[in-house]
């Protein structure tokens, strides 16, 4: 299935419809200094110490080490394998039916890089970006949640995090509102460990 995703879909190192394209430069200038010496956005971001994601710390030495494009290549059908192992696991938590899972499989190759049911992140493969990373810790995330496995499910989304905010942030208000109008069924023994597990990986 994750080679039918990848050969559906292709491989962009960049969305043609989205401009966050931009932010590999710093990340080429900081391993090669003499790149983007004059650019306004690159010399903005060393200066203000900015820190994009996690990944924007070891992308440096991973483009300075390893060719590109077949890194990049290799990341998006791993990172595709967990997102997709996650969906069925996810389907099949929910359903109960293997055959659900196989179809939402399907789904998620149908197309998605035209924006037909969602963003096309996973199939743009942004090296420097984090989302090949944090796209299958969500959804891990929320395998455990289902099952019923918050400590699980916590650690995830709060590793998810030091990835891509803006996408966890979304993963950990559902999270909230959840326990907000089922808090009779959050214990203490279930909410102590699963709290801090979730906040320790916010704080690199």
């Amino acid at each position: 299935m994750t080679v039918h995703a990848f050969l559906m879909n292709g491989h962009q190192h960049v969305s043609p419809y989205l401009t966050v394209g931009n932010y590999v430069t710093p990340i080429l200038a900081k391993a090669d200094p003499s790149l983007f010496k004059n650019s306004l956005f690159v010399n903005a971001v060393k200066h203000s110490n900015v820190r994009l994601t996690l990944f924007y710390d070891i992308s440096p030495f991973i483009i300075k080490y390893f060719d590109f494009e077949t890194f990049s290549i290799v990341q998006e059908i791993v990172s595709l394998g967990f997102i997709l192992a996650g969906i069925y696991a996810l389907t099949y938590t929910l359903c109960g039916s293997s055959f659900a899972g196989y179809m939402a499989m399907l789904l998620y190759t149908a197309d998605t890089n035209q924006w037909i049911l969602g963003s096309p992140a996973s199939y743009a493969n942004f090296f420097h970006h984090g989302i090949p990373y944090a796209y299958p810790l969500i959804v891990w995330s929320l395998v455990f949640f289902f099952q019923q496995r918050y400590v699980r499910a916590c650690l995830l989304a709060g590793i998810s995090w030091s990835f891509h905010p803006m996408c966890t942030v979304f993963l950990l208000s559902a999270y909230f509102l959840c326990g907000l109008l089922s808090w009779k069924e959050f214990k203490p023994a279930t909410i102590v460990p699963a709290l801090p597990l979730s906040l320790f990986p916010l704080c690199p």
